[in-house]
């Protein structure tokens, strides 16, 4: 069943416009007065919310006019606006001038409403925003499991270790000035080193690259760490 937002302006142009009056200069001229309402409705309801699926950016093409293009640096959208050679490895964010960004992600919104923080679904929106092809290896996420061996004193027995009579019995060592590990982050997001390598110049801006996206879904007060694998 057809969406009800999914209107062709080209097509309603033919079937209001009288018989007498559907000569060719005057789909031409009409359409080039709705042409706009098309391009907006296309922009809005189609792209933003049903997702945009435009061939990558080519640092060695030429493109016309009205071109769109997938550019891997910030997962946007852009559209020629010139005709002319392309924009050099820096791309369409280097050249304002040529290229118009229209979509500041390329997945649509009818998505992006169910993403959430659950272990499976953030993988799958972490292969999907970095367009990680199912035939390559995986970002996955591992939970971390906190181990301190240290003894603990409570205010009360049940919150504190075991003490035994006889020390070989002790489950964990007492000292007089105990040191604590730094604990593990919550979990840990693994990322091909293929894949990484291309975030950033530096390893801390490839992590703070995957990072912007994890913040957005985790659960707030958890924490975690990027590495390649």
């Amino acid at each position: 069943m057809p969406d009800i937002y999914d209107i062709n302006f080209e097509t309603q142009e033919t079937n209001i416009l009288p018989p007498p009056k559907r000569l060719r200069k005057m789909f031409d001229y009409l359409f080039s007065i709705l042409y706009p309402l098309q391009w907006l409705r296309d922009l809005l309801l189609g792209d933003y919310k049903t997702g945009a699926n435009y061939p990558n950016y080519n640092a060695f093409s030429a493109y016309t006019k009205g071109d769109r293009v997938f550019f891997f640096g910030d997962k946007g959208i852009y559209e020629r606006t010139v005709t002319g050679s392309a924009s050099g490895l820096n791309g369409p964010p280097s050249d304002p001038t040529r290229w118009m960004k229209i979509q500041y992600i390329f997945i649509g919104t009818d998505e992006r409403i169910k993403y959430n923080s659950q272990i499976i679904m953030l993988e799958y929106e972490l292969n999907r925003y970095y367009k990680v092809s199912t035939t390559d290896p995986q970002i996955f996420i591992n939970n971390n499991s906190a181990q301190t061996n240290v003894f603990v004193m409570g205010n009360t027995g049940p919150t504190s270790s075991a003490m035994a009579n006889n020390s070989s019995f002790s489950t964990s060592w007492m000292g007089n000035a105990p040191t604590f590990p730094a604990p593990l982050p919550d979990f840990t997001v693994n990322v091909p080193t293929s894949l990484l390598s291309t975030l950033g110049l530096t390893l801390q801006d490839q992590i703070n690259n995957v990072r912007q996206f994890v913040d957005k879904y985790k659960l707030g007060g958890m924490t975690y760490n990027v590495i390649a694998f």
